[in-house]
């Protein structure tokens, strides 16, 4: 098996954070939100910054729209940690992602 340098563990990492990015914006579109922020520099992270009004929205969506801001979030964290080189708040915000994108794959298994 080839060992993969930092700048490869770095470059798949962010991979997959896009990749959880497009997903979670893309049911926060289907329910008519806007006004995305872009952050990332090479790599294109979005979230949306703003409060999500759920109110309009059915108890299934809610939770889907609900776990999709969750995952944005937890990424924008991950990547603010990433920059403050503090070891132990990248190492528990991961695991915060972690938990947050296996909760959000449960309930849109369960939503479908």
């Amino acid at each position: 098996m080839k060992k993969l340098s930092r700048y490869q563990h770095q470059n798949n990492l962010y991979e997959l954070l896009q990749d959880w990015t497009e997903h979670a914006v893309n049911i926060l579109k289907d329910v008519g939100c806007k006004d995305f922020s872009i952050y990332g520099g090479t790599y294109k992270l979005t979230w949306h910054p703003s409060v999500i009004d759920l109110s309009s929205l059915d108890k299934s969506d809610r939770r889907l729209v609900r776990n999709a801001d969750l995952v944005l979030r937890t990424i924008h964290q991950l990547h603010e940690a990433m920059f403050s080189n503090d070891i132990n708040l990248i190492a528990n915000v991961s695991i915060k992602l972690g938990i947050e994108v296996s909760k959000a794959h449960s309930d849109e298994k369960n939503h479908i």
